[in-house]
């Protein structure tokens, strides 16, 4: 189950290790709320490790108001306000 290529060259990239993309991803949103669930290898456990992810989003023409699914803006992240 291993992803051999992409855990070795983050073995030899130390720390300048590069995020491996998802095995599997898939996204549910209504017209206020985007939810991600995500499948990822875990190259220490050579594990697939199932997560989660939740964003408040919009679809405004206005970039003041507008509202993405970025890092920073996941409602589910530790230390995100609830």
């Amino acid at each position: 189950m291993k992803s051999t290529v992409c855990c070795a060259v983050n073995d030899f990239l130390a720390e300048d290790a590069v995020d491996i993309f998802p095995h599997h991803q898939s996204a549910l949103r209504n017209d206020q709320y985007k939810l991600v669930r995500l499948r990822r290898q875990d190259c220490a456990t050579d594990t697939l490790v199932d997560s989660e992810e939740s964003y408040e989003v919009n679809e405004s023409s206005d970039p003041g108001e507008l509202k993405l699914d970025k890092a920073d803006a996941d409602l589910l992240a530790e230390g995100a306000p609830h």
